[in-house]
């Protein structure tokens, strides 16, 4: 192949359209639109230079203008929907399009309320008792709310997850807020085959596997187990529980390849082979993935059917453009992502990589997981702030296995509705292969390096990338020049772009604290856990390692995160108060289990990470009548800037710290418990005489903060984590520079 030949537009100008309106949306829906105007300016110069046809490069400009306006009225759309009744009480009445998850607690379902274009809605069953399928018609009640904006760096962005996937609001219900109703409809006879699946894999296969199984032939992942979809994600084989392209082959390639032998002319098999994914797509609930990969499908039989060739690539663009104009937020869904990575990944390095693995069925497996895995790897790593390591030997141990069980289980479906004990005699065979998928997950998701944690990477940088990897595999020694200087950059923004330095973040973590102190030199100093620590937003600036963690007390509030937090992280030390605190017990056997030093701190000690001097001012070594007062308060100085963090200390640990004659002076005032009444009283904070005071605090009871803490502060900058989001405070040689991630 010519070495640029991915931009001769004129060949596929559909997939130059489809590149454009995703920009446009992007742009429309996003929030950083310079990397995104640079990426389509560059793509339109390269075109260009290519000597591809104006007229296309003129269309692609005003696809991407079509599709910016449509993301902007989608948005609207979405934002007004139900806004009218957020934070109400609702009766609804409508049906169930999914089922999402059942869990202990709760059940999740996507409902679609009666009426004209209505969007979905997701509701949280709690303590639910009934059995629901897609196509169950229900009444039910509960509070509405709108989904919230991500509210930290690398956080879970509800807003957009829940837009991608057409839904505006969710509601919380109990199971005596719902009510059943006996009517037919289309979809529920589609619930019912679903149910049917699920119900015989269980049958055959027991619990655990069938569930694996059913993932894997539908997509139904409701029944997983939390611990082996973590086994799956970690191995990097999670996407064989998404229904995607490679199960779209499976269920019409032994159809093509029965119709040929059967000597049927194509143009007659083809309809009924659309009908077949018409229905496979219905039946695993339409998600985005599976839509790709039907949708490309049956753009190419129908290409078949009129007898005119096709481009893949232009397929590829085309059931894009149809997916983002049905709703433009199906860009952030990670289904969505995810199924385009990988096919285009295919579409640019297969050829190249068979070429040098051979034409061999080994090879060609081994060719066709490397260009997959080439592709995921910076994709996962922007959307999930992790790398699989074993993601390629996981993927080559399983592929032959997945494409065997797949065909094999609908067999044994198909089987059963015939005669059940020939199923079962069916059924070892499947089980074994499932087995096989279950052993494979467990030994490479198991694994103290199964996966790795990244930093915050660019979206120029991924470009780059697959343009460095594109060149490495497609052209000659005399392009080694442009590969090696790609090869630099990246590796110089890793190195030493990547991480912030001298950066303070305070994470909105609701009516909790979780603090990250970035030194001079890049080490992470963490202040307590909150109570749901955000994995994705530590990763975005702390990568795989935290230095030390520094526990203030054994509120739930503040070590709530910790287990997680020691799961996901490679943890250097963690530091707590040295005083008589058996709630800190679950810490210490936490830190012996994972093999970490946990050390006791008291009232004078001195510690030192990079140029900060950390300095010790509470617990004095005695019995509080309160856990608050045990709060480990520690002063930070590096140079002439200083930061106090005062964990939820009342007055007695106030007065004691005020008698020790320390020195309280700092610019940054890290409020004590959430701005209750009462925290910082006015001796202690005219001590303190801060520059920008802090305040922790979410949805509450308490009434954190108060006015008369707010009064208090008054002449000071004053940030809250519940009205800024994540406030992230930078140190320059002269002040500080705040940024507010209320988004």
């Amino acid at each position: 192949p010519k070495s640029m030949d991915i931009l001769f537009f004129d060949r596929r100008p559909i997939f130059l359209f489809g590149i454009t309106a995703l920009i446009g949306v992007y742009i429309a829906t996003g929030e950083s639109t310079v990397q995104a105007l640079i990426l389509v300016a560059s793509l339109l110069i390269g075109a260009y230079i290519k000597k591809t046809n104006c007229r296309y490069i003129i269309i692609a400009v005003f696809v991407g203008i079509i599709f910016f306006l449509l993301g902007v009225f989608a948005t609207t759309v979405f934002d007004e929907a139900y806004s009218e009744v957020n934070g109400k009480k609702c009766v609804i009445t409508g049906t169930v399009v999914s089922v999402d998850s059942v869990k202990e607690k709760y059940t999740l379902i996507t409902f679609r309320p009666d009426g004209f274009m209505k969007k979905k809605i997701k509701v949280y069953i709690f303590d639910n008792e009934f059995k629901l399928i897609q196509g169950d018609r229900l009444v039910t009640s509960g509070t509405l709310n709108k989904p919230e904006r991500a509210t930290n760096p690398g956080g879970y962005d509800a807003r957009k997850v829940m837009y991608g996937d057409g839904a505006a609001a969710y509601v919380f219900s109990q199971a005596k807020d719902i009510r059943i109703q006996n009517e037919f409809s289309i979809g529920k006879v589609f619930g019912l085959i679903r149910m049917d699946i699920r119900d015989k894999c269980i049958e055959l296969l027991k619990e655990e596997r069938g569930a694996i199984l059913t993932g894997m032939l539908i997509g139904d992942k409701a029944g997983l187990d939390p611990a082996l979809k973590d086994s799956f994600r970690e191995s990097g084989i999670s996407h064989t529980m998404a229904v995607s392209g490679s199960h779209v082959a499976y269920i019409i390639a032994p159809l093509m390849f029965l119709f040929a032998k059967l000597g049927i002319e194509r143009r007659k098999y083809y309809p009924w082979i659309l009908v077949v994914l018409l229905f496979f797509a219905i039946l695993t609930g339409l998600q985005p993935s599976v839509a790709r990969a039907s949708l490309t499908a049956a753009l190419m039989l129908i290409a078949g059917i009129i007898s005119e060739e096709t481009d893949p690539l232009n397929s590829l663009g085309l059931s894009a453009l149809l997916l983002m104009a049905i709703n433009p937020f199906t860009i952030y869904d990670a289904g969505f992502i995810l199924s385009y990575a990988c096919v285009l990944s295919i579409f640019l390095f297969y050829k190249p990589l068979a070429g040098l693995t051979g034409r061999s069925p080994v090879g060609k497996m081994l060719a066709l997981t490397l260009a997959v895995q080439i592709g995921v790897i910076p994709v996962t790593a922007k959307l999930f702030y992790s790398i699989q390591v074993f993601s390629v030997i996981a993927n080559l141990l399983i592929f032959p296995v997945r494409a065997v069980l797949a065909i094999s289980g609908w067999l044994m479906y198909f089987i059963s509705g015939i005669y059940l004990p020939l199923a079962r005699a069916f059924s070892l065979i499947v089980g074994m292969l499932t087995e096989s998928v279950f052993e494979i997950a467990v030994l490479f998701g198991n694994n103290t390096v199964s996966s790795i944690n990244v930093p915050y990477i660019p979206g120029c940088l991924i470009a780059l990338y697959f343009i460095s990897a594109y060149m490495a595999l497609h052209m000659k020694k005399h392009s080694l020049i442009p590969i090696a200087a790609c090869t630099i950059i990246i590796s110089c923004y890793l190195i030493f772009f990547s991480m912030p330095k001298n950066t303070y973040v305070f994470f909105d973590t609701g009516q909790a604290d979780c603090f990250l102190i970035k030194t001079n030199r890049g080490r992470d100093l963490l202040i307590d856990t909150g109570k749901y620590a955000d994995g994705n937003s530590l990763a975005h600036f702390c990568g795989d390692y935290i230095d030390c963690i520094f526990l203030t007390h054994a509120h739930q509030d503040h070590i709530g995160g910790f287990s997680n937090i020691l799961k996901r992280f490679r943890v250097g030390k963690v530091f707590i108060p040295n005083c008589k605190n058996p709630e800190m017990n679950e810490v210490l056997e936490m830190c012996r289990k994972n093999s970490v030093q946990c050390i006791g701190l008291a009232a004078g000690d001195r510690l030192r990470a990079d140029d900060y001097e950390i300095e010790v001012l509470n617990p004095f070594n005695k019995d509080y009548l309160s856990l608050n007062d045990t709060s480990l308060v520690i002063k930070l100085v590096y140079e002439d800037k200083s930061l106090l963090f005062c964990g939820d200390i009342e007055m007695s640990a106030e007065l004691d710290i005020l008698s020790s004659g320390c020195n309280l002076d700092s610019d940054i005032f890290k409020v004590p418990h959430h701005g209750a009444k009462g925290s910082a009283y006015g001796c202690f904070y005219d001590a303190v005489s801060p520059k920008i005071s802090v305040i922790s605090s979410g949805k509450n009871y308490f009434g954190h903060p108060s006015q008369e803490t707010l009064d208090l502060l008054d002449g000071t900058e004053i940030y809250r984590t519940d009205t800024n989001g994540a406030i992230i405070i930078r140190a320059e040689k002269e002040g500080y520079k705040v940024t507010l991630y209320n988004k």
